[in-house]
């Protein structure tokens, strides 16, 4: 069976953002965490890290997908301070959902 590329991409995201830490050591002037009115109420969201079993669980799920989409672990917390993160790279890796970037 061919898949039509158009109604596969379509059909699942072609980037995926996992926050595994929603807290951060910095203070950003322009962050919800930290500044301004929308200031993010800790009360409402308590500064956590993912389970590393919900981590490797959506890693599988997306995995198989048809579409392999650019995982990006962050939004706004800092993903270096997950204790797992090294161990998550290690993750999406062997579900082949790790990509080198170069940056000129």
């Amino acid at each position: 069976m061919t898949l039509d590329p158009i109604s596969v991409t379509a059909a699942f995201p072609v980037t995926v953002s996992l926050e595994t830490v929603n807290y951060c050591n910095a203070a950003c002037i322009f962050c919800p965490l930290f500044a301004g009115n929308d200031r993010i109420d800790r009360k409402l969201r308590p500064a956590m890290m993912m389970d590393q079993h919900l981590f490797t669980k959506l890693i599988e799920e997306i995995a198989t997908w048809d579409v392999k989409p650019i995982v990006f672990l962050n939004m706004d917390g800092e993903p270096l301070l997950d204790k797992h993160f090294k161990e998550r790279l290690t993750i999406l890796q062997k579900a082949d959902l790790s990509q080198k970037r170069e940056y000129a």
